[in-house]
């Protein structure tokens, strides 16, 4: 939680000195708390790594993502406000956003716990029972007008916590699942453009700068505390670089609702996600490998 919140305020407070609003400076920044979970977790598993950087990388992630998911939405109250919207927007629609998106999840992880319970221990048909929900609460949450990322990451975090049987076997996405991580890198990309970086490529670098500092400090602060073997709080720093996917879409989320706050709030983020979706893979891959926690690799 301190990794996640001084990388707020050190992006803030940078973009801030550097002129920009500080209404579009708090949702960069709240943006900026994110790392890309399907950065680190592809690196992770193409190097098979396992270990102590690589078991903190992971679960600092999803608390990057839980917690910028939140600031992000919170914020909605005052791009309402700063666009002059009416007192009920500005105080439920954020609400109704945490709230009905935290129970579209639940109520999707308590579908799948019932319905793996009915199916039995099946792994092939937990897969197809698992793709169905996520396809089910991605329509439901855009039917809705909620986070369709916040309900997903709800869906997975409650499947994880609440299945205390034990119903739901582990899915080995295989490579299903890196195909959906070769369409998510493309469209991702597809969305980037080389004008973005030209046109805010300092303000990126402020960015990119700020939030390193924030998460670095954050993380190297309490290492005495956190019983981390030497030499590996740096290299876990590293292993925060990346953001893409996450980015994009909380970006494309303000757009859906005021396109104009969304173009300029994209002029300060995208150019920053375009450096670190370059980047950030190199990041994670060295971090690890310096870690020791990558497999060997085995010659036939």
């Amino acid at each position: 939680l301190l990794e996640s919140a001084l990388a707020f305020v050190f992006i803030y407070f940078a973009l801030v000195y550097f002129e920009v609003a500080p209404l579009y400076a708090a949702v960069a920044a709240a943006i900026g708390m994110s790392t890309s979970p399907a950065v680190v977790m592809l690196v992770a598993q193409e190097l098979r790594a396992e270990g102590q950087v690589t078991e903190r990388a992971l679960s600092l992630v999803a608390i990057n993502s839980v917690t910028a998911f939140v600031a992000v939405t919170m914020l909605l109250s005052w791009i309402h406000h700063e666009y002059q919207a009416g007192l009920v927007t500005i105080a439920l629609h954020p609400a109704y956003i945490l709230a009905g998106s935290l129970i579209l999840g639940y109520a999707a992880c308590m579908a799948t716990l019932l319905l793996s319970r009915w199916l039995g221990k099946s792994a092939q048909s937990h897969f197809v029972l698992l793709l169905a929900l996520v396809v089910l609460t991605v329509g439901a949450a855009r039917m809705l007008e909620l986070s369709v990322l916040l309900a997903l990451l709800a869906f997975g975090v409650m499947v994880r916590n609440l299945d205390s049987r034990h119903d739901l076997m582990a899915v080995d996405t295989g490579r299903v699942g890196q195909m959906f991580f070769i369409v998510l890198f493309v469209v991702s990309g597809a969305k980037m453009q080389i004008g973005d970086l030209a046109a805010a490529g300092g303000l990126a670098l402020v960015f990119i700068l700020a939030r390193f500092a924030g998460k670095s400090i954050g993380v190297l602060s309490l290492t005495y505390f956190s019983g981390a073997r030497a030499g590996s709080a740096g290299l876990l720093c590293l292993a925060l670089t990346p953001m893409s996917v996450l980015a994009l879409a909380m970006v494309q989320g303000t757009a859906n609702i005021y396109p104009e706050f969304g173009a300029r709030l994209s002029a300060i983020v995208l150019s920053a996600v375009l450096i670190l979706e370059i980047a950030g893979p190199v990041a994670v891959q060295f971090a690890l490998k310096k870690a020791g926690e990558a497999a060997e690799e085995t010659t036939a």
